[in-house]
């Protein structure tokens, strides 16, 4: 199974999208509903174009942030 996103209505009727990993289980949720669909399907554009190219920062200790490796992350 490959991953995949899942676009559905909340119980307020907006719409929100869940990305799913290879197993099954949702990755990731959108931070906010959205009152459109197509402003739904905009979003998972938007993460699709940019979460390739976005670094990956450690913020677990004091001070200043370290970017992690991109050796790191695959």
């Amino acid at each position: 199974m490959a991953s995949d996103f899942d676009v559905k209505k909340d119980n307020q009727q907006q719409w929100y999208w869940l990305f799913n990993g290879k197993n099954g289980e949702t990755i990731a949720r959108s931070s906010e509903g959205y009152h459109n669909r197509q402003d739904c399907l905009h979003s998972i554009r938007i993460v699709k174009d940019m979460a390739a190219a976005a670094p990956v920062w450690d913020l677990s200790t004091p001070g200043e942030p370290k970017r992690v490796s991109n050796t790191d992350v695959k």
